[in-house]
């Protein structure tokens, strides 16, 4: 969960010991995560997948992936979908 201020631990405890029992209450543990582009820091750790001679991968890394392939319809179809790359069969 979380919270824009820090929180009334106590507070919290007492409303979950009601709600499950004082044992889940005391299991609650309280941290500050450091602030950042969260959804950037995802993405740039999502790298495009080789599945067979499919490549998946999403729309951040169109460009790395390699020049012999071209996009699937699904992903014309399904711009929020992620891309299925194939090589392209030779003429």
């Amino acid at each position: 969960m979380h919270f824009a201020e820090a929180p009334d631990q106590v507070s919290i405890r007492e409303l979950v010991g009601i709600a499950a029992g004082d044992d889940v209450a005391l299991a609650i543990s309280f941290d500050t995560v450091e602030a950042k582009d969260w959804v950037k820091a995802t993405l740039e750790e999502l790298v495009p997948v080789r599945a067979g001679r499919f490549v998946v991968h999403g729309r951040h890394d169109r460009s790395k992936v390699p020049p012999n392939s071209s996009a699937s319809r699904s992903r014309r179809r399904w711009r929020s979908a992620p891309a299925i790359t194939a090589p392209r069969a030779a003429a």
